[in-house]
């Protein structure tokens, strides 16, 4: 089956740097043809480029559609990845669609169940990671940074008791896969709400159906929360999830916020706009 490399999985998020070690398993497999390698594995896979190859063994996690050289079997949403020579490089999540085809999940060979278990400890992981981020003075943050969290094509903002939720690969644009995102989201957080809110030109792009205007997840099914007030560095926002773009807010800039409003001269009323999104609804800036 050949050798399985280990890969690096790195990323940045609120000024820290995350680096994944996924574990390594090694065997080799015995002398054959080209074409019989590519067959003992039995599974479908994408077979890549030298230069994706190298790419992959250095860290990098994502294989672009020009250097995929052929697909063997039938193409679903996670795919094993080999060299030319059938050296196996590990699973990604697959998109025909997109320029950016294939997004590493694992150095290993892992089947449906095994990447939705990897999905629910790596949420866990990065929800751990940012809740020591909130505080009486913001409730409202990033959970979840995609690449940066092992987690492609995953973005979840907490607004108060609202979570927005973007998925941005097709390969996640299943049920199972948003039943577990939810849940984990439920599960740790307790919102009132979780909203799925898709990125428009990503859509498109990766040819993802629409998603239900339904809430994924609401403690009050005839009544979803959908407008909420939400407190970043002691500033109280209005946010709606029925307008705007994106998600939102910027809150991966929380930091870069609390720097300017240490600019403000004391006692000033301000007013905030981001994208035409969210309204500053008031604050004092009492001396700070």
């Amino acid at each position: 089956m050949g050798w399985v490399t280990r890969g690096v999985l790195c990323g940045f998020f609120e000024g820290q740097f995350l680096c994944a070690k996924m574990k390594q398993m090694s065997r080799r497999a015995p002398k054959s043809s080209e074409a019989n390698r590519k067959n003992e594995m039995n599974v479908s896979a994408a077979i890549v480029s030298r230069r994706a190859a190298d790419r992959l063994r250095g860290g990098h996690v994502w294989v672009y559609q020009s250097d995929i050289v052929e697909i063997t079997g039938e193409a679903g949403s996670l795919l094993a990845v080999a060299d030319q020579r059938g050296i196996l490089l590990g699973t990604a999540l697959y998109s025909a669609a997109s320029q950016i085809a294939l997004r590493l999940v694992s150095s290993e060979l892992i089947e449906e169940a095994q990447w939705l278990d990897l999905l629910r400890e790596r949420l866990r992981s990065a929800i751990a990671l940012r809740k020591p981020l909130l505080s009486a003075e913001t409730n409202a943050c990033r959970l979840v940074f995609s690449e940066a969290d092992a987690l492609p094509g995953v973005i979840a903002d907490k607004y108060g008791d609202l979570i927005i939720l973007q998925l941005l690969t097709r390969a996640h644009d299943r049920e199972p896969v948003r039943r577990v995102i939810a849940d984990v989201l439920r599960e740790e957080l307790g919102p009132a709400s979780i909203i799925e809110r898709p990125d428009a030109r990503i859509r498109e792009l990766e040819r993802m159906s629409a998603p239900s205007a339904a809430p994924l997840f609401a403690k009050d099914a005839e009544h979803p929360l959908t407008r909420t007030n939400f407190l970043l560095n002691g500033l109280t926002f209005h946010y709606d999830a029925n307008a705007g773009q994106k998600t939102g807010a910027f809150l991966d800039q929380r930091e870069n916020y609390a720097a300017r409003r240490a600019t403000h001269s004391a006692r000033r009323w301000t007013y905030a706009r981001i994208r035409g999104d969210l309204r500053c609804i008031w604050r004092e800036a009492a001396g700070r």
